[in-house]
C-alpha cells in the first residue's frame, strides 16, 4: 500500500513539471485575473484495483475570502469492495467536510479539515455490517501548480489527527486533484 501511495505521488509531481514546461511557453496570468476569480471548483477521482477495490469521487467548492485564504466544502462517495473477505466485504462510504487553505507562499498552502465519513463497517468474525459514522480532523498542507490561467494541479499531504481503527484511509493521505476558477 505504501509503495502504491510513493508511485502516485512521484507520478503526480511528474504531471506537476509537464504543466510547468507547457505553462512556460503561454503568459503568466497576473494578480489581478487571480482576484477576479472569487469562486473556485475542482476535487478529485480515487482508482484501486486488485484484492481491494476503491472508486471514489469527490467534488470540492472553495470562496477565496482574501487572495491567501480560501474556505470551502466538500462532498465524497466512494464504492469499497475487499475480496480478502468470505464473502466479499462491500460497502459505500459518503463523506463531507469542510476545509480552509491559507496561502502561506505563492504555491504552498497549509490546510485543515474537519468532516465526518458513514459506511458499513465490518464486524469481524461475525461478518455482519454496522453503520457508522467517523469524524475526522485533517492537518496538512501543498502545492499548487497552476495548468492555466484559471485551472491548476492540487498535491496535497493530509494527516488524520484522530487516527481511529474505524477510519478507513491511511494516513497520511495524499490527495490529488484539480482546481478551477469560476
Amino acid at each position: 500500500m505504501i509503495k502504491r501511495k510513493y508511485l502516485y505521488f512521484v507520478l503526480m509531481i511528474g504531471l506537476y513539471f509537464l504543466c510547468n514546461i507547457s505553462k512556460a511557453q503561454g503568459s503568466y496570468y497576473t494578480e489581478d485575473n487571480q482576484s477576479k476569480n472569487k469562486w473556485l471548483v475542482g476535487g478529485g477521482l480515487g482508482l484501486q484495483f486488485g484484492n481491494v477495490t476503491l472508486l471514489e469521487i469527490a467534488p470540492r467548492i472553495g470562496y477565496k475570502i482574501t487572495d491567501k485564504w480560501i474556505l470551502g466544502a466538500s462532498i465524497s462517495y466512494a464504492y469499497y469492495s475487499n475480496t480478502n473477505f468470505i464473502p466479499t466485504y462491500e460497502t459505500s462510504i459518503f463523506g463531507a467536510s469542510v476545509y480552509s487553505q491559507y496561502y502561506i507562499f505563492k504555491n504552498i498552502f497549509g490546510q485543515v479539515e474537519i468532516g465526518a465519513l458513514g459506511y458499513d463497517r465490518l464486524l469481524y468474525p461475525q461478518m455482519m455490517k454496522e453503520p457508522i459514522t467517523v469524524p475526522y480532523y485533517l492537518v496538512g498542507g501543498g502545492y499548487k501548480g497552476k495548468i492555466s490561467e484559471s485551472s491548476a494541479l492540487i498535491l496535497s499531504v493530509l494527516f488524520n489527527l484522530d487516527n481511529s481503527e474505524d477510519y478507513p484511509y491511511d494516513n497520511p493521505m495524499i490527495n490529488v486533484g484539480f482546481q478551477f476558477g469560476l
